[in-house]
Parts: C-alpha cells; sequence; structure tokens
C-alpha cells in the first residue's frame, strides 16, 4: 500500500458546499443496529476488481436514524466535507485505493451520525453518463456486512467523522461498464445520513477510475460513517 498525499482538485482539504434540496443523487439511507457513541478511530477498506456485468443495484436504502440521548442528528447545514490522504494499492495486480471523505461539524452545537449515507462521483460525459453513484458496501445484496458495521457517531463543535471510499482505478488493459475508460471524476457530491440536500468537494486531481455501474461484485464502494477524519 502507497500512500500519497494527492490532492484534492485544486487542493486538497478544500470544503464542501451545500447544494439545493432536490440536486438529485447521492441518496442517502442507514443500515445495522446504532453502536456506542465515539469521537475519535479509523475504518479501512479494501478494493477488489471484479468483471462487469449483471444486475444493477440503487444506491438508496431506507432505514432508522439513531441518536445519542438528547442529541440531534447533524444536518446537511451544520456540516462541511474534503477529502482526507488518499492510499493507493498496487498490489496483486489491483489498482485503486482508498481516500475517507471527511465530515466536519462546522455548528456550535453537538451532533450525531449513524449508518451510510449517499455518495455520487460527477464527472465528463461517459458511456454510463456522467454520475456514478457509489454503492454500500462491496456486495450489499448478498453481504450487507460489506461495507462495514454503522456504530453511532458524536462530533462535537469541530469534530470530524468520515465515510472510506474505497475505488478502483483502470489498469492495462482494463475496460469499465458499457466500454468506458480513463473516467477522471472532478467532484464528490454526498448526502449525509437522514438528509436530502447535499455537500460538493473535489474529487483527486487525475486519479481515474474504473466505472462498474454494471457490475453484480464492484471495487469501489463506500463504508458507513466511521469515527475520526481517517
Amino acid at each position: 500500500m502507497l500512500t500519497l498525499g494527492v490532492t484534492a482538485g485544486c487542493a486538497a482539504g478544500t470544503g464542501g458546499t451545500a447544494a439545493p434540496s432536490g440536486a438529485g443523487g447521492a441518496d442517502s439511507g442507514q443500515t445495522g443496529q446504532p453502536g456506542t457513541a465515539a469521537s475519535t478511530g479509523s475504518g479501512t477498506a479494501a478494493g477488489e476488481a471484479t468483471a462487469a456485468g449483471g444486475a444493477v443495484f440503487g444506491t438508496g436504502t431506507a432505514g432508522t436514524s439513531a441518536t445519542a440521548a438528547g442529541v440531534e442528528r447533524c444536518h446537511t447545514g451544520d456540516l462541511s466535507t474534503h477529502l482526507g490522504t488518499a492510499a493507493l494499492n498496487r498490489d496483486s495486480g489491483v489498482t485503486g485505493g482508498t481516500v475517507p471523505l471527511v465530515y466536519t461539524n462546522t455548528s456550535n452545537r453537538t451532533c450525531t451520525m449513524y449508518g451510510f449515507g449517499g455518495v455520487d462521483l460527477r464527472g465528463p460525459d461517459d458511456p454510463n453518463g456522467p454520475v456514478y453513484s457509489l454503492r454500500r458496501g462491496a456486495n450489499p445484496q448478498q453481504d450487507p456486512a460489506s461495507g462495514g458495521t454503522p456504530t453511532l457517531v458524536t462530533l462535537a463543535p469541530g469534530g470530524t467523522a468520515h465515510t472510506l471510499i474505497t475505488f478502483v482505478t483502470p489498469s492495462g488493459d482494463s475496460v469499465g461498464s458499457a466500454g468506458s475508460t480513463d473516467w477522471i471524476p472532478t467532484e464528490v457530491v454526498s448526502t449525509p445520513p437522514d438528509e436530502t440536500t447535499q455537500l460538493t468537494t473535489p474529487w483527486l486531481t487525475g486519479i481515474s477510475v474504473l466505472r462498474q455501474d454494471m457490475a453484480t461484485r464492484v471495487g469501489t464502494y463506500i463504508s458507513p460513517v466511521l469515527p475520526g477524519s481517517e
């Protein structure tokens, strides 16, 4: 695993901006049962490239939010986003890596986050379209825990949480769904759990993503919200 200070857009750490309600994409939802409140920690996930083909599974899920006693959940307007440091993997013939999408509580109150949000990568036009909606877990239909176990995360003012994005990049003659090649996203659009409005932050400069919109098991997916910034 090679850890690189890959920048997002023009500069790493660029704060996310809220998009109007109804902007579309990045549906939000939760799965699993609440754990214990936390404010620090880390999460990891490993990507696996797979052959394209098969059914398309939607990114939206339904669930019930979890909150700490007397603490309201974090709303989109309470948060900003940026991408942390990417770790690029060139092992075992699989190319790709991970990057944390970091949520920062910019409000003056403590709030909680729980479960899966929604994450879209947006970029230039592609045979699959300009939006790649990421799945929650590598194989959510057959293995709901493949993306990690949700836990209740409490953010004090200035506190952070993150969703880990695991992604696959093209290698050699690899071709994505619908013949997609060398697709480089420009931005990450995310919807916090239980919210309907989005936050936008730049994608990693020059890093392409292999489109697997039609794959039954994917190598690009997200984790639930985890404590800390990485």
